[in-house]
């Protein structure tokens, strides 16, 4: 009997999708510049949230080019997020960190596009966050979540 238990263990251990908690959140930052342009900076963070609050750090890469001629990448903290989600809908406030711009109000939502719990994949999907404030904007990405992984 013990056997069959193992066996049967076993077999839905290693036929269950695998899938983890992806923590990484893809964003794109596009504002308006000098002239007729957009300035778009993009990258990875992860946001931390407590009940109904959030916040990220959006970090920069810098390229500086040396008086040698030598090229190095800084990955500086370039903008600070802080927000709270009610339902789908968020206010968000941004800080340009390291200069003395104001900071900007955003307004926004965030989905949860999940596939049934009843498909082969279980709930895998994933999260979106959508903010405005006039011309700037701001979408944070995350794929690869589970619904039973998400505590937000």
């Amino acid at each position: 009997m013990n056997r069959i238990l193992f066996v049967l263990a076993f077999i839905l251990a290693t036929n269950a999708p695998v899938f983890a908690a992806n923590d990484d959140w893809h964003w794109v930052r596009v504002a308006p510049s000098v002239g007729p342009s957009w300035d778009v900076q993009q990258g990875v963070t992860t946001i931390k949230f407590d009940g109904s609050k959030f916040a990220a750090t959006l970090k920069c890469d810098s390229i500086v080019k040396d008086a040698t001629g030598n090229t190095s990448v800084w990955s500086l903290d370039c903008f600070s997020i802080t927000g709270t989600i009610q339902g789908t809908q968020i206010t968000a406030t941004e800080v340009s960190l390291g200069t003395d711009a104001p900071p900007l109000a955003y307004q926004g939502t965030i989905q949860k596009i999940r596939t049934p719990l009843t498909a082969s994949s279980k709930g895998w999907g994933s999260d979106r966050i959508t903010l405005n404030s006039g011309p700037w904007h701001i979408d944070l990405y995350r794929d690869g979540v589970l619904e039973t992984d998400q505590k937000n």
